[in-house]
């Protein structure tokens, strides 16, 4: 299967991913950049140079994706569109400018997305990297461990509340999982008001990952694996003082997390409407247990832990919330992989990286 691909979020960690995988089966690639230094920046990465496949990559710069019709010359000719990017607050933003930076851009670059594939006239699926935090509250997601286990599917997706949060916002998680809900519900919304795949000529799949781990093939140093997810695996095995401002696994932490690898194989395998339907929407997760991750880290890289480059000093409950991907694994015929592979792969990488530095 092949095709032209319009593809948002090629600067971070997943959208990277996707794309290196997209161009190795055979697709076409057009690229949304905010400026031509960020066009630069992926041009020149040894990742995709390596790939020897200019050919099938080009590059749309948008400033303002935002902007009503911003997107849509980009759209033009395009089979697929896979939008990825979307606002992530790992640095500090204060209350009153959360609801700016992080929620209203994520809705409305999605509903643009949305609007240039129906101006395109040639897009036949979009697919819209959704997450899980679409489907818990702040609260489950931070608060105390449940009693008793909750299991979320894609039944349970929140109510679009968080959308007309006013300002300020009282937190970055909130501001994060409102930009998630609000963009997925006001995406399946929009669908609606179109009149949905019956009268427009492209349909909608969202795919809803949990935290995602695996090596970030952009990374050139350790500061770019730990500016990821990966640094929740990583704070518990490596020297604190390697950590720096990333972020940290709290004391406990809910069941959430999937393989990069997963997480691309389900992107590219959504565009296939003949066996993936439209108008569905796929939780991503492979329920790990945080403590698995010292130990996995101990049988993988021994040495390493001996020598002390690696400490497995970490500790964090894992909570009784958890994502069923039971959806997902018959649709895709996927097995996720687990935390041993996470661990090989990013503290692996994080070995290969401290060698270089």
């Amino acid at each position: 299967m092949s095709g032209t691909i319009l593809l948002t979020g090629a600067t971070g960690f997943v959208g990277f991913a996707i794309l290196l995988k997209a161009l190795k089966t055979g697709h076409h690639v057009r690229i949304i950049v905010y400026s031509e230094n960020e066009a630069e920046r992926l041009r020149t990465s040894s990742a995709l140079f390596s790939l020897n496949k200019s050919s099938q990559f080009s590059f749309c710069v948008v400033p303002d994706p935002q902007a009503p019709g911003a997107l849509d010359a980009a759209a033009t000719g395009a089979e697929y569109i896979i939008h990825v990017a979307s606002p992530l607050p790992f640095q500090p933003i204060e209350p009153e400018q959360l609801y700016d930076a992080v929620v209203k851009p994520a809705v409305n670059f999605t509903l643009n997305i949305l609007s240039a594939a129906k101006n395109s006239g040639s897009v036949k699926r979009v697919v819209c990297t959704s997450s899980a935090a679409a489907f818990v509250s702040p609260s489950e997601l931070l608060g105390a461990d449940q009693e008793t286990t909750l299991n979320k599917t894609e039944e349970d997706a929140n109510d679009d509340v968080y959308a007309d949060l006013g300002q300020p916002i009282p937190d970055v998680m909130t501001a994060y999982v409102g930009s998630k809900t609000a963009a997925f519900q006001r995406s399946k919304r929009w669908m609606e008001e179109h009149g949905g795949a019956e009268c427009l000529e492209f349909d909608l799949v969202n795919v809803a990952p949990t935290y995602v781990f695996g090596r970030h093939e952009a990374a050139t140093s350790v500061e770019d694996l730990l500016s990821k997810s990966n640094a929740l695996v990583l704070g518990m095995v490596v020297p604190k003082k390697r950590m720096g401002a990333a972020p940290l696994l709290s004391d406990a932490e809910i069941s959430s997390g999937v393989h990069v690898d997963d997480v691309v194989d389900c992107h590219l395998m959504a565009l296939d409407r003949t066996k993936i339907p439209g108008g569905e929407t796929f939780l991503l997760s492979m329920d790990p247990v945080w403590n698995d991750v010292p130990m996995w880290t101990r049988r993988l890289f021994p040495k390493e832990v001996d020598e002390g480059l690696l400490t497995c000093h970490g500790q964090c409950k894992t909570k009784k919330v958890r994502f069923l991907p039971n959806k997902a694994r018959r649709a895709f015929g996927i097995e996720f992989k687990g935390m041993d592979s996470v661990v090989r792969d990013v503290v692996g990488q994080y070995l290969e990286l401290i060698e270089r530095s």
